[in-house]
């Protein structure tokens, strides 16, 4: 890919961390390229070409890099570029409609994966929404998932018959253990 086609390819998203230029080439199972510090996303431009007919390639561009811009004062350690990655997938819509893909699509259980891995390295804890069936909640506990919430676990509820849910579970659980 040239730099022509490579910046004609550029988009941003809205993030609370700002507004993040990334590229973004072909479709399957994803491949996110994070570049280093004094780079910027050009530099996966060959990969981008290269991969795109067999999987779904994202570059990206951190905070204060390529075009992804940054205030003056922002952060732009480490850990804040590792939040800004967590939230531009949040950006791109990476959400519960992923749980439910990725017992059928590799894409969407890689994508389910990326997510987990980057929250455990910024020492997140993470939480599954849309969990429906045995099989997700296997998957994701694979993963490395700690929390979940779906229709799998019960219908949504108002809060006074969520109390009385969560007793119920809990003293069954008690009586189970006791046995």
């Amino acid at each position: 890919m040239n730099g022509k086609d490579f910046f004609a390819a550029q988009r941003r998203v809205e993030t609370p961390s700002g507004r993040i230029s990334y590229v973004e080439r072909g479709s399957g199972p994803v491949a996110l390229f994070v570049h280093g510090v004094l780079l910027n996303g050009y530099l996966w431009r060959h990969q981008l070409a290269e991969l795109g007919d067999l999987r779904r390639c994202i570059a990206v561009d951190l905070l204060a890099h390529g075009h992804t811009e940054a205030a003056a004062d922002q952060d732009v350690s480490v850990t804040a570029n590792a939040h800004m990655l967590a939230q531009f997938l949040d950006a791109l819509k990476i959400d519960r409609s992923l749980i439910r893909e990725m017992q059928t699509d590799r894409s969407a259980s890689d994508i389910v994966e990326l997510i987990i891995l980057l929250a455990h390295k910024m020492n997140l804890k993470v939480i599954a929404e849309g969990i429906e069936t045995v099989r997700q909640l296997e998957r994701l506990l694979e993963l490395g998932c700690e929390y979940g919430q779906g229709y799998f676990f019960s219908q949504p509820m108002e809060a006074k018959a969520a109390l009385i849910f969560m007793r119920q579970q809990l003293a069954a659980r008690k009586s189970a253990w006791k046995s």
